[in-house]
Order: C-alpha cells, then sequence, then structure tokens
C-alpha cells in the first residue's frame, strides 16, 4: 500500500507539471476576479441558485437521473472486493486482476464509443450504457468464480465507456460556455454506475444523494449482501426509463 500511495504520488507530480508546462487556457480575455476573497465568495455563491434554476428549467431529466445514479452508485461502491473476497471467495490479488483487465478494456472501449457519440448521438448511447449495465449488475451476485466475476465485469466496463462519455459529451453539447463552468460544478462531469475504479467529478447537486446512499449502504449490505446489486438493477431500470423519455439530444450543440 506504501508503495501504491508513493507511486500514486509520483505520477500525480508529473500530471501536474504536464498540466502547467503545456495546457493553455481557452478563454483569453478574462474577467480578472481580483485579491478580495470576501467578494470572491460572495460571487461565487451567489451563482449557485441561478446554476440550480438553469438546470430544472433546460436540462430536468439528465439532472433526476444524475442525482438518481448518484446515489444508487453509492449503495455498491465501497462493497465490490468485500462481496468478491467474502461472498464469491476470490482474494485481493485476483480481484486486481480483475481491475487490471477492466481498466484496459475501459480504455479500448473507450476509443470505440467516443466515434458512436459523434455518429449515432448521446442519447442513443446513455440508452446503450443502461441497457448493457442492467444484467450483469444483478448477475454479479450469482457469480461463483473469478472467470464469471471477469466476463461480467468486462461488460460493466464497456457499459460505463458508453454512461460516462456520453453524458459529459451532452453536458458539453447542451451548457452554454458562458455559464458552463458554474452548471458543472452543479451536476458534475458526467455520471457513473458506481463501478470501483471508475471515479467521477460530481457536482454539489449530486453530494447529497451521495452522502445519503453511502449512509445507508452498509446497513443494507449488513442486512442481505446481495441487496446492494438488487437495488441497483432495479433503479438502473428506473434511469433507463428516465433517459428514454426525457433525455434528447441538444438541437444546436454549444460551442
Amino acid at each position: 500500500m506504501r508503495l501504491s500511495y508513493t507511486l500514486s504520488f509520483c505520477i500525480g507530480a508529473v500530471v501536474a507539471f504536464i498540466r502547467l508546462r503545456y495546457l493553455r487556457e481557452t478563454i483569453t480575455n478574462g474577467e480578472k476576479i481580483g485579491k478580495n476573497v470576501p467578494k470572491i465568495l460572495f460571487e461565487g455563491y451567489k451563482n449557485v441558485f441561478t446554476s440550480i434554476r438553469w438546470v430544472i428549467s433546460n436540462m430536468p431529466g439528465y439532472a433526476g437521473m444524475a442525482v438518481l445514479l448518484s446515489f444508487i452508485g453509492s449503495l455498491v461502491m465501497p462493497f465490490w472486493i468485500i462481496y468478491a473476497q467474502n461472498i464469491i471467495g476470490i482474494s485481493a490479488y485476483s480481484w486486481g486482476v480483475v481491475l487490471l483487465i477492466g481498466g484496459l478494456i475501459n480504455t479500448l472501449s473507450s476509443l470505440v464509443v467516443g466515434g458512436l457519440v459523434d455518429r449515432i448521438g448521446v442519447r442513443k448511447c446513455m440508452i446503450a450504457a443502461f441497457v448493457l449495465s442492467i444484467p450483469p449488475m444483478f448477475l454479479f451476485t450469482l457469480a461463483q468464480d473469478f472467470y464469471q466475476v471477469v466476463g461480467i465485469w468486462v461488460i460493466l466496463m464497456v457499459a460505463s465507456s458508453f454512461l460516462w462519455i456520453s453524458s459529459s459529451v451532452f453536458l458539453a453539447d447542451a451548457i452554454p460556455r458562458s455559464m458552463r463552468g458554474r452548471v458543472m460544478s452543479g451536476v458534475g462531469q458526467g455520471v457513473s454506475f458506481g463501478i470501483t475504479g471508475v471515479g467521477y467529478a460530481s457536482g454539489f447537486l449530486l453530494f447529497i444523494p451521495m452522502t445519503i446512499g453511502s449512509v445507508i449502504s452498509g446497513y443494507i449490505y449488513n442486512f442481505n449482501p446481495v441487496y446492494p446489486w438488487y437495488i441497483q438493477s432495479v433503479l438502473l431500470t428506473v434511469g433507463l426509463i428516465i433517459c428514454i423519455l426525457f433525455i434528447k439530444n441538444p438541437e444546436r450543440p454549444e460551442a
């Protein structure tokens, strides 16, 4: 664990250096915020309500889906490896191999999914993500060995690629550039199914349901270890219905 944290620190330092050295600001004539800290905080929090009103008025379907996914994702996020070790009986090392395979699949599938999002649209790719994710969420509770877990995890990682990329593109296309940062601070930069190892940048609107899910997840797992995944499967079906009924491709993608 010490070696892993040390490597994470070193890689993070390299990433920070690359960003400082090579990233260029996209706003060429931005507003100067000055050094008045109380004013900066006031202006920042004053815009919270503007962002909430814009989200409710312009993308209520996505906001509802994001809140739902942030809640149900937090139900299962802490327990993948615990269930895999204690119930299925695979070792911690084997679970690491599962994550490695899943990471490779996620990388490779993302290359394909990115092109699909551009060709067929974000809505169809979101629907595909839900359709792909619901069966393996339930089947995970029936898995009995390493190979079954790998097969289930691979499908979940492909589904996660579909959802993460399509939701990120949806936000970029739907939110005007002039307020993109403020709105994304509320709804995040995309959504996930709560698959461990695939984190995402969540916003303040998603923090409360995530917290509630985290608080009750332990009680649910302690009552019956399979229940988090059962609940996940049912609520993902609800998310699929929300996506079909309320998510639309932006008519004029924002620049």
